[in-house]
């Protein structure tokens, strides 16, 4: 979930923001323990501040070097200013792997053409 504040991204809430700070003991938001209800918490208590964000047209390698510099797995999408999605790690490792399939019928395809002329020659 994307947090904004007079028009601005100011942060993130991600599942692992949720587990770090509210389901950890160590954490002073615990709900597991007894001071902590859960009532009184707020997004700004528990988001990524200034979280990375990406345009809607940057490319695919650049997006994962950035998210790997800053470990982040959710990056907003931004276009003139707003958001308008949020792309995650493992949409990347998916588009990646359906690249990479891709590629590799590609080339066996093409290992099977060379193949067939050269038992020809």
């Amino acid at each position: 979930m994307v947090v904004e504040e007079s028009d601005q991204i100011s942060g993130i809430i991600t599942d692992r923001d949720l587990i770090a700070n509210l389901l950890t003991e160590e954490s002073e938001l615990s709900v597991l323990t007894a001071e902590t209800s859960g009532d009184d918490v707020r997004a700004a208590d528990v988001m990524t501040r200034d979280p990375l964000t990406v345009p809607a047209d940057a490319e695919i390698p650049k997006v994962l070097r950035q998210m790997n510099e800053v470990g982040a797995r959710h990056v907003p999408v931004v276009e003139d200013g707003s958001v308008i999605g949020m792309i995650t790690l493992d949409d990347l490792i998916t588009h990646v792997a359906g690249e990479s399939a891709h590629v590799s019928a590609q080339m066996d395809n093409v290992a099977g053409i060379i193949r067939t002329e050269s038992t020809h020659d």
